[in-house]
């Protein structure tokens, strides 16, 4: 991708930008908002995508607050999809945890715009510790992830292709993941089906 390529890109994804938040601020474009969120996390996708090719996706890690990640982006997204309910539990959150906030949140908002566009209901996001590690989970009441995914996880490889979207939101979200590093740790995420899709990301 050539640095033209690199800068439509950029310049259409900051375009839906606008419009989306012009849409927002008029009202009663639940549809249209859902379309425009879609293409640009994918464009913003495809950017990140070359970063992590090229050997440019250097991570900032400093310390950030969980409870206010889960927050913001459980108020966001119930605008976006009024139709659902959207559950946030940070009861067992650390009150800070050390990882690339920008870089988190994209992989989060990734796996919870999946999780209302195929929840039937109910969307549930939260943090937890677990085995030393922060764990954001994200999970829906939909059908769940096909036997075609999961089998790629547990190989611990992403196709650019799957039942929930593109795929390219799994690939960097698990790169992301992998790239918070504590003693020789690395992150990791981790789908499975219970009662719907089930979305982990565990950070050390």
């Amino acid at each position: 991708m050539n640095a033209l390529d690199l800068a439509v890109i950029h310049d259409a994804k900051n375009s839906l930008g606008s419009l989306l938040l012009n849409l927002e601020k008029k009202g009663h474009f639940e549809n249209e908002i859902q379309i425009i969120l879609r293409v640009s996390t994918r464009l913003t996708h495809l950017l990140l995508w070359h970063k992590e090719q090229e050997g440019e996706m250097h991570l900032n890690v400093d310390s950030a607050s969980p409870t206010d990640l889960l927050k913001e982006l459980g108020a966001e997204y119930q605008q976006i999809f009024p139709h659902l309910t959207i559950n946030v539990d940070f009861t067992h959150a650390p009150i800070f945890w050390f990882y690339d906030l920008i870089y988190v949140r994209l992989a989060l908002e990734n796996a919870v715009h999946n999780a209302c566009n195929f929840a039937r209901s109910r969307v549930d996001i939260s943090a937890s510790m677990s085995d030393n590690k922060l764990m954001f989970t994200v999970a829906d009441d939909g059908k769940g992830f096909t036997q075609d995914v999961l089998a790629h996880l547990a190989k611990q490889k992403y196709t650019m292709a799957s039942n929930r979207g593109t795929g390219l939101g799994m690939v960097l979200s698990s790169a992301i993941a992998q790239q918070h590093i504590n003693k020789g740790e690395h992150g990791y995420i981790q789908l499975y089906n219970d009662e719907g899709a089930v979305f982990e990301m565990f950070l050390p």
